[in-house]
């Protein structure tokens, strides 16, 4: 196959084509993954195999082209001119592969096969396993990967290609993703049965940090409690919903979390509602990288997870 590579020199960057016997799209690929990382370790964590492997394909390619595709030193690696350059065409190749298997999607008639994606924390703890069993019940060819965290780190993981969507509260200030809205979750204040009358308790908040790194934009949560003309005393601050309902559970503070969180709390009698004339709500948002195609399987499963979502509130 032919390979068209960028050879540079201190004068001028020029386009020549090199006769390649053979090129395996892994060694492509690896080398994309390092580039992209930065890391022969993240890199080899990624794609599951060992360091030294990935490190002897990426020497294996420069071996093939002639050329150094990477600088490497003690403390970091860094790509060469022509590693630059030749990772913007590795990145154009697996455009033009996932093109050419969005075609062969769009023939499917079932869904089989893996897909990744990612959840907020809270949403992959109370709804996914739910959502999941379901899902799977109808399509059992299909076998998810799932990744749980923050949005910002789910919005890094779909920007390097691990996964195909995230789902969150929170939108990433970013014009390289595209959103759409699952549905509107209901939220409300809780405190623990037991604090209900203790007026410090009461006045105290546990809260997700009224700022996203690094961004430093408000957090929706406290959002919706200053819509609400609720006065905000934070106490404690603690990014993971979880935790917080455990505090609340403690006697440590009230906080505002999803209906789905505290449902089966509330009627179980361990945290009591506060603010029954108030209403909180926040959109459930599903976003992707702009302009990719989302497989047959990403596409089926947010359906599903739309169809299901009104089940838990």
């Amino acid at each position: 196959m032919k390979l068209l590579v960028f050879v540079t020199s201190k004068k001028r960057v020029c386009l020549v084509a090199r006769e390649i016997e053979i090129l395996e799209l892994n060694y492509l690929k690896y080398f994309h993954t390092v580039a992209s990382e930065l890391s022969f370790t993240r890199a080899a964590h990624i794609l599951r195999i060992q360091q030294p492997t990935i490190s002897k394909m990426v020497k294996q390619l420069e071996n093939r082209l002639g050329i150094i595709l990477i600088e490497r030193d003690a403390k970091k690696l860094k790509l060469t001119k022509s590693g630059e350059l030749i990772f913007e065409k590795c990145r154009e190749i697996f455009e033009i592969i996932e093109k050419i298997e969005a075609i062969s999607d769009l023939e499917q008639t079932d869904c089989y096969g893996p897909f990744a994606f990612g959840l907020t924390d809270s949403v992959c703890h109370y709804i996914l396993p739910k959502i999941l069993k379901g899902f799977l019940h109808v399509h059992p060819k299909v076998q998810p990967e799932v990744f749980s965290g923050a949005s910002n780190l789910i919005s890094n993981e779909i920007a390097q290609g691990r996964i195909e969507f995230g789902i969150c509260f929170t939108k990433p200030e970013s014009a390289d993703f595209e959103f759409s809205s699952l549905g509107i979750v209901p939220f409300v204040v809780v405190v623990a049965k037991e604090k209900y009358s203790d007026p410090v308790v009461r006045q105290s908040f546990i809260i997700s940090r009224d700022k996203d790194y690094p961004k430093r934009r408000p957090f929706p949560v406290l959002e919706m409690l200053q819509r609400n003309k609720i006065p905000v005393k934070v106490t404690i601050s603690a990014n993971n919903l979880d935790c917080q309902k455990q505090m609340v559970k403690m006697g440590l503070g009230v906080s505002l979390l999803p209906t789905f969180m505290v449902k089966q709390s509330i009627q179980r009698g361990e945290l009591v509602q506060l603010y029954h004339n108030k209403s909180f709500h926040y959109p459930l948002i599903m976003f992707s990288k702009r302009n990719r195609h989302l497989t047959k399987n990403a596409r089926t499963f947010g359906d599903y997870f739309i169809k299901c979502l009104p089940n838990f509130f």
